[in-house]
């Protein structure tokens, strides 16, 4: 499944999106964004995750931790290969991209 355009619902490729900085739609050149939030939000989510599923098998105190955070970067690699595609990114339009000093807003 791919993500959309809001505005005009068009079907935008992986390769199109940028997580950190403001990026217009191929169709109608709407301004998005994907929030900073949902980035963190889900980062830490599989932290959780992969630190979660180390517990059960059995890791516990300091080896847990560093199984963790070792865990966490191949977690990462197979969250943006596999998983977003089934789960695609949130994505906003971006209302606020120009300042009051190049518009009159009106």
């Amino acid at each position: 499944m791919l993500p959309k355009c809001p505005s005009c619902k068009n079907s935008l490729q992986f390769t199109q999106l940028r997580y950190r900085d403001p990026f217009p739609c191929p169709l109608c050149s709407q301004l998005l964004y994907i929030p900073h939030a949902y980035t963190v939000a889900r980062t830490w989510a599989i932290l959780l995750i992969s630190a979660a599923g180390l517990y059960f098998i059995g890791l516990r105190g300091y080896s847990l931790v560093l199984g963790a955070i070792l865990a966490w970067v191949p977690a990462l690699i197979l969250d943006a290969i596999l998983v977003r595609a089934f789960f695609p990114p949130i994505i906003r339009t971006d209302k606020n991209i120009t300042s009051n000093f190049t518009t009159l807003n009106l």
